[in-house]
């Protein structure tokens, strides 16, 4: 049975590297994108989170973005 993770992803360096480190483990990847409201949040960082699905697609990974309503 092979184990289904998700991954929070930002698409920088350290969520990239968690992302191969689970793909090369064998596990079953999923990719989650936390997309705040405002552009000037403190909890997360977003510079880039526009460009995630495409670096989902070019793994072969399903992503999901979710937007924060607060």
């Amino acid at each position: 049975m092979t184990l289904r993770v998700v991954v929070s992803f930002s698409g920088g360096k350290d969520s990239a590297y968690a992302t191969w480190i689970t793909m090369h483990q064998g596990w079953d990847v999923s990719l989650v994108t936390v997309k705040p409201r405002a552009y000037d949040s403190l909890m997360f960082h977003h510079p880039n989170v526009e460009w995630t699905h495409l670096q989902a697609q070019s793994m072969g990974l399903s992503h999901e973005v979710v937007e924060m309503t607060r």
